[in-house]
């Protein structure tokens, strides 16, 4: 049986160069055999219990963020869930059987380093910053 939960995500490279959503934007469906993200309007990571390398605890600020470390090539490098309630998402989580770990850059490193990752997400990045540009550009255009 599985239970999702809502949260936040980041995808891609960085915060600042990939997508980021807050609540409740994403959700992320825990079940035996595989973790499934959901992004609304932006696809679905599954992550199959064979392709988690490591679920790590990163703490920025005021949030828990579960960090997802993967030898998916097709998916990119970062993958970040952000509940609510990370508490709620750790018991969820040990129930069936994921372990969690503190954030560790020099695991991430070894982890990471055979696997070529999808850097899929620099295009749409690119048509939206370009969107944003248009955009901005009309409304300055017809406020004049």
């Amino acid at each position: 049986m599985s239970k999702i939960l809502r949260g936040g995500a980041q995808i891609g490279p960085t915060r600042w160069a990939g997508l980021t959503v807050t609540w409740p934007l994403a959700s992320l469906d825990v079940e035996s055999d595989r973790l499934i993200l959901n992004i609304l309007w932006c696809g679905t990571y599954v992550f199959e219990r064979g392709d988690i390398q490591s679920l790590m605890k990163r703490r920025v600020l005021w949030a828990e963020q579960l960090m997802f470390l993967h030898a998916k090539a097709e998916y990119p490098q970062s993958v970040i869930f952000i509940p609510l309630r990370f508490p709620a998402l750790q018991e969820l989580l040990g129930h069936h059987g994921y372990r969690i770990s503190d954030y560790d850059p020099q695991v991430i490193m070894k982890a990471q380093a055979g696997v070529k990752y999808s850097k899929a997400m620099w295009p749409f990045i690119i048509l939206v910053s370009l969107m944003g540009i248009l955009a901005a550009t009309f409304a300055f255009t017809v406020s004049r």
